[in-house]
C-alpha cells in the first residue's frame, strides 16, 4: 500500500481481465495508471474498465474504508489490494455512497466519462496510432487533457515513420519506460467532445 500525507488525491480502481480489481489511491492518476497497465501487459492482462474519483480529502482513510469495503466481499489476491471476481460497479457504488464522487469510468460499465466520449480530434490520433502501430492503445482522461498510451516499437522498426507521422496531431507527445516496457504517449489538451 503507497502511504501519502497532506495533499488531496485520488482513489482508483482498475478491473483486469484476470477478473482481479486492484484499488489504490494517487496524486499522479495518469502515471499510476499507466504504470499498473505496462506492468499487467508483461503476463498478457489488460485492463478492462478504471474508475477515477474526483480529488478527495483524508485520502488514506477512504482508501482504507473501500480495502476494509472489498477484503470483507472478495477474496484478497495480493497485497491487500488486489481483489479476485471483484464486482467494478459495486465497487463504484460504495465509494460513491462514501462521498467519493467519480471523475471518470472508462470501460463496459454503465458511464462512458468523459460525456460524449472521445473527442473528434483524439479519436483521430487514437485512430492514427492504431493503424501505424496495428496494436491496440489505452487512454487516460484528465479535466482536459486526453493522453493516449501505445507500445512503443523497437529502435528500428519500419512503424516509427508511420508512428510519428500520427504523433503530429497531438498537442505534446513522448515516452515512457516507468516498468521496464516502452510505451509512446500522445495527449489531447482542452478537448470538447465531438
Amino acid at each position: 500500500m503507497n502511504h501519502h500525507t497532506g495533499a488531496e488525491g485520488h482513489l482508483y480502481a482498475i478491473r483486469f481481465s484476470s477478473g482481479t480489481v486492484k484499488v489504490g489511491l494517487s496524486r499522479d492518476v495518469p502515471q499510476r495508471i499507466a504504470t499498473h497497465v505496462s506492468t499487467a501487459a508483461i503476463h498478457d492482462v489488460t485492463a478492462e474498465c478504471i474508475w477515477v474519483s474526483e480529488p478527495v480529502d483524508r485520502l488514506e482513510e477512504r482508501e482504507q474504508d473501500l480495502l476494509t469495503f472489498c477484503a470483507a466481499r472478495w477474496e484478497v489476491a495480493a497485497g491487500g489490494e488486489y481483489f479476485r471476481r471483484a464486482d467494478l460497479a459495486e465497487i463504484v457504488r460504495q465509494a460513491n455512497g462514501m462521498g467519493v464522487p467519480t471523475r471518470e469510468l472508462r470501460g463496459p460499465l454503465a458511464w462512458a466519462p468523459p460525456p460524449g466520449g472521445l473527442s473528434t480530434r483524439a479519436q483521430t490520433l487514437r485512430t492514427a496510432i492504431e493503424k501505424a502501430l496495428e496494436s491496440h492503445t489505452y487512454a487516460i482522461f484528465t479535466p482536459g487533457c486526453t493522453r493516449i498510451y501505445a507500445p512503443a516499437p523497437a529502435p528500428g522498426n519500419p512503424r516509427w515513420k508511420p508512428v510519428l507521422q500520427a504523433l503530429q496531431g497531438a498537442d505534446q507527445w513522448g515516452s515512457t519506460n516507468t516498468t521496464g516496457v516502452p510505451e509512446i504517449w500522445a495527449e489531447i489538451h482542452d478537448e470538447v467532445s465531438a
